[in-house]
């Protein structure tokens, strides 16, 4: 028969060796990264001459402040991915957007940030990423 101590001994040595797996989060431990909302890709086209020369794929990323907020965005994904194509056919159109680059990135994504927090809520968008994806040639 094993002694008491022994078994509490084993106990507490198993219990110090059990990997951390991450779920749990200690007084020391990283909090969880931010929620996401991505946003359906918008193809962008490229105007020279007023002939469409190629598309830009552009994907819009918006970190949420607070993650009980997300199922509420993704259910107004509809709106924000109307409210994305609408602002970058504005770029188009202002110049922000010359020969599919970004040339004025700082004042799309206030733009986007402003829009998403109209729908969203004040201060509910704590940052925004967009990202070019692929460049294609235009459909003969």
């Amino acid at each position: 028969m094993m002694h008491p101590f022994l078994v509490f001994l084993l106990i507490v040595i198993g219990a110090l060796s059990y990997p951390d797996d991450g779920h749990a989060q200690g007084a020391g431990g990283k909090p969880p990264p931010p929620p996401v909302l991505r946003i359906r890709p918008v193809m962008v086209p490229v105007i020279q001459a007023g002939n469409v020369k190629r598309y830009v794929t552009v994907e819009v990323t918006l970190e949420l402040a607070d993650p009980q907020a997300l199922p509420v965005a993704q259910s107004k994904l509809p709106r924000l991915q109307d409210i994305m194509l609408r602002l970058f056919y504005d770029a188009l159109r202002i110049g922000w957007i010359e020969d599919g680059d970004i040339v004025n990135m700082a004042a799309l994504r206030r733009r986007i940030d402003e829009e998403s927090e109209r729908l969203l809520g004040h201060d509910a968008v704590t940052q925004v990423a967009v990202l070019p994806l692929a460049r294609q040639s235009a459909w003969p």
